[in-house]
Parts: structure tokens; C-alpha cells; sequence
């Protein structure tokens, strides 16, 4: 399951040439939406502030972009190359205006888990109630709940989604209400799918028996039944 559209769109930050955005506001942004700061931009889900220059790789673009502010309104969007660190010509593989400039970039978020006033909340007390079901030990319970106090992107926070969200969609809820969908070899397909639901299961059930926290394959991934 996927975090829902809305909240993907929300999340998303738009920048046009002309429009303005304070820049503490677009840093914290950026931070909750799981960029890293960096004093070089070569990665994907980085950025960084020179002045009033700043660069930025979204996660889906094949090159970082430079933006350049006026204050705090944007006055130019363009591509730079990781390497050389230099702006390339005025073109993009995103939205172009009719000059070739670079006339909008979707800063969408590197992460699914997006670290927020509520989402921190929920997700401690999730863990807190799983923990006390599972009989997970206190200090493994609070070695958690401290890196989502201080919004850590620890190994393995990834497994947590569910927590951070009231509900969860499922991939085809992104499709239009009628779409088209194609299979090769459905019938192994399936078993694969029913296979892969029964490992989730056996590694759910053993986290459970070693007093782990964890979450409930069924708040984590359609069942097979639901998707065939």
C-alpha cells in the first residue's frame, strides 16, 4: 500500500519563476518531505543553500535543478550538471515555457513517511500499542519512539508506514475509475503473489514470537485475494 494522493499532492512543493516561498519555510519543508541538506548537491533527495542560490535533486528528475532567489521569489529555474557543478543551458526534461526556460519544477517527497506534528503523534502511540501487544521490551520500545520525537529516518522506518497515516491506498487507487490492465502468465502471477503474502506472514508471526514490534500484514500489502 501507498501513501493516499492527497496527501502526496499536498506535500508536493511547486516552484514557478515569480512565485515567492520564505526560505526557512521551503528548508523546513524540504526536511520533513526526507531531503538531506548537504553542501553539495550530487544525489537524488538532497539540496542546498548558497546565498541565494539553491539547488535541489527531486527523486525523479534526471538532473538537479538551481534556483535562484530574489529575496524570497524565485527569479530563475534551470538545470545544473552534478559534475561540473555548472548550470546547463536553459532547457528541461520537466515543463518548458516557450522560450526553452524551465518554467516549473514538483519538489515531491524523497519519502513516503513524511515527518509531521500528527503523523509523529500517531505513530508513537501505534508503536506504544504494539509494543505493549507484542511485549516488546521498554528500552527497544523507546529507542524507537526517540528517533520519532527527533524525526530520525532510522534503518528500517520504512515497515512503520502504516503508523503515520489514518489509512493507506492500495497502487490501483492512483488509476482513473476504468483503466485497462494487462497480465503475463496470470496464473503464476498469482501463486507468486500468494507465496510472497504467506513469507509476509511467517516473518510477521516470527517478529511477534521474538517480542518485536511490527505491523499487520494486512495494513501493509493487499491480501492476494484482493488483488485477484
Amino acid at each position: 500500500k501507498v501513501i493516499q494522493q492527497e496527501v502526496l499532492i499536498d506535500r508536493s512543493i511547486i516552484l514557478r519563476k515569480g512565485s515567492s516561498i520564505e526560505r526557512n519555510a521551503l528548508e523546513m519543508r524540504l526536511s520533513q518531505n526526507g531531503y538531506t541538506r548537504v553542501s553539495t548537491v550530487e544525489d537524488r533527495g538532497t539540496f542546498a543553500f548558497r546565498g541565494g542560490i539553491f539547488d535541489v535533486f527531486p527523486p525523479l528528475t534526471q538532473r538537479p535543478f538551481r534556483i535562484e532567489f530574489l529575496g524570497d521569489e524565485v527569479e530563475t529555474l534551470r538545470h545544473f550538471d552534478v559534475g561540473t557543478q555548472r548550470s546547463l543551458e536553459q532547457r528541461s526534461l520537466e515543463q518548458r515555457s516557450p522560450d526553452g526556460a524551465v518554467s516549473e519544477i514538483n519538489l515531491m517527497p524523497v519519502r513516503e513517511i513524511i515527518y509531521t506534528a500528527d503523523s509523529v503523534v500517531r505513530a508513537i502511540g501505534k508503536v506504544k500499542d504494539r509494543a505493549d501487544e507484542n511485549e516488546v521490551a521498554k528500552a527497544d520500545r523507546d529507542r524507537i519512539i526517540d528517533c520519532l520525537k527527533n524525526q530520525i529516518y532510522f534503518s528500517g522506518i520504512d515497515a512503520y508506514l502504516p503508523y503515520f497515516y489514518p489509512t493507506l491506498e492500495s497502487f490501483f487507487d492512483y488509476f482513473p475509475e476504468t483503466f485497462e490492465l494487462f497480465f503475463c502468465e496470470r496464473s503464476r502471477s498469482r501463486a507468486s503473489s500468494q507465496a510472497f503474502e504467506a513469507e509476509c506472514r511467517v516473518d510477521s508471526e516470527g517478529a511477534v514470537a521474538k517480542h518485536r514490534i511490527s505491523t499487520p500484514v494486512e495494513d501493509f500489502y493487499l491480501s492476494s485475494d484482493e488483488v485477484w
